[in-house]
């Protein structure tokens, strides 16, 4: 699982990639608030730990109130060794998920990270319908519309779909698909997302003068749309899923 971490300190980036390599985390270390906020917006993270002693604690409250508008999913963690109690809530305040203090165990930060994690992932899969443009998921009845049409889709390709569009707008990777829909990590079977994806398109989009699955170059795929909202259960009421079903 890659999660990004912001810290200016050589020694605890060191801490973090020797601590969380073993659990599974991939880490993507950068050095400035601009850095990070421009990762998080192109790649969706599911974790952020941020360093506080590395940028203070007013621009890691700005930091965290500008991450937690865009990425509402995503959890962040803060790492500190000199706040007070009133900046420690401050920090619950502007969005944080977590604040934990130095010195600690590497050990502790894993597992709390990695709990975070599946609680907001699990948050998230709660929505029963998602709408991205005239593309509707009902996520209960695994049924798929685009405009009027119902979109037959194999089990694997719905799964692919829902991912897609559950980070709508944003670019995912072969190895992120591979990570959350096949539940594998290895890199051999990236070709096997490209056929899907190209079966996908075949449905979604073939008939469709807006093509909603692009490719992003050199990165990956991304389901594109102006407009990404959960529907509420209510405006399927007269459509062809709610009557199918």
């Amino acid at each position: 699982m890659k999660i990004l971490a912001l810290t200016l300190r050589p020694a605890f980036r060191r801490r973090l990639e020797h601590g969380l390599g073993p659990a599974h985390f991939v880490l993507d270390v950068l050095d400035s608030a601009d850095l990070c906020l421009d990762h998080a917006r192109s790649w969706n993270f599911p974790g952020i730990v941020i360093d506080v002693e590395s940028i203070g604690f007013r621009n890691t409250v700005s930091l965290v109130t500008q991450l937690r508008r865009q990425c509402p999913s995503t959890v962040l963690f803060a790492v500190e060794r000199y706040l007070d109690l009133h900046e420690r809530l401050g920090l619950f305040d502007a969005g944080v998920d977590e604040c934990l203090r130095e010195p600690f165990f590497v050990s502790e930060l894993s597992v709390r990270l990695s709990l975070l994690i599946r609680l907001r992932k699990g948050a998230a899969q709660s929505v029963e319908h998602l709408r991205v443009g005239d593309l509707e998921l009902d996520l209960i009845r695994r049924q798929v519309r685009r405009g009027n049409r119902p979109i037959e889709l194999r089990p694997k390709e719905f799964l692919l779909l829902e991912y897609l569009a559950r980070n709508a707008n944003r670019p995912v990777t072969r190895s992120m698909i591979l990570e959350n829909v096949w539940n594998s990590s290895f890199e051999g079977l990236t070709n096997v997302v490209d056929v899907y994806i190209s079966g996908l398109r075949s449905k979604v989009d073939r008939d469709f003068g807006a093509k909603l699955i692009q490719t992003e170059r050199g990165v990956g795929y991304k389901l594109v749309c102006p407009e990404v909202m959960p529907m509420r259960p209510y405006e399927l009421i007269t459509s062809p899923l709610e009557q199918a079903g």
